[in-house]
């Protein structure tokens, strides 16, 4: 486990964080494929994922990153939910570019609670120890957004369960 995270560590900090010549992938089109393949991950669960995307929002980056980042959120939402997921996505257009996407992924589950919060996004740091896991997910998240210069900030939902707010380079299409 040690060696594929530092394996991907390592593909990420030569790649990940640069900007310059990146081809800026459409998010939208990862959401709905993660969402797709949540929605069968978690088939036992009643489970709604609602996806709110600005549809011409852009990671400026590598989509793998994106993906892996979007799908470790996507996947602890789905798993700690009671059954309601929603994603949204849009671009901060008063944001500094590194951090003009702004991507929010909350459910209805119990939430983190304030003490936690920081210590998630940590390697090895989890919320509840009582349930499978190895607390790299978020660790991995952390990571990659701030490789790219971008954030990661754990809060409540409307629903009052998890709130994740990840802030990454984006942009919108030259209009013509």
């Amino acid at each position: 486990m040690s060696g594929i995270i530092e394996h991907q560590m390592r593909r990420a900090a030569t790649s990940g964080g640069q900007l310059l010549g990146a081809t800026p992938c459409s998010v939208r089109e990862i959401v709905i494929e993660l969402r797709a393949a949540m929605l069968k991950v978690h088939a036992h669960k009643d489970l709604s994922i609602a996806v709110q995307v600005e549809s011409a929002a852009r990671f400026i980056g590598d989509r793998a990153d994106l993906t892996e980042a979007l799908g470790n959120l996507l996947d602890n939402a789905c798993t700690w939910c009671r059954e309601r997921v929603r994603v949204t996505v849009a671009i901060d257009s008063h944001a500094d570019t590194r951090r003009a996407l702004v991507i929010c992924i909350e459910d209805d589950g119990d939430g983190i609670p304030p003490a936690d919060r920081e210590r998630v996004l940590t390697r090895g740091g989890r919320a509840d120890e009582s349930v499978p896991g190895h607390g790299l997910g978020l660790a991995m998240v952390q990571e990659t957004a701030e490789l790219y210069g971008g954030s990661v900030a754990v809060g409540v939902s409307d629903w009052g369960g998890a709130k994740f707010t990840l802030s990454l380079p984006g942009m919108l299409p030259a209009e013509k």
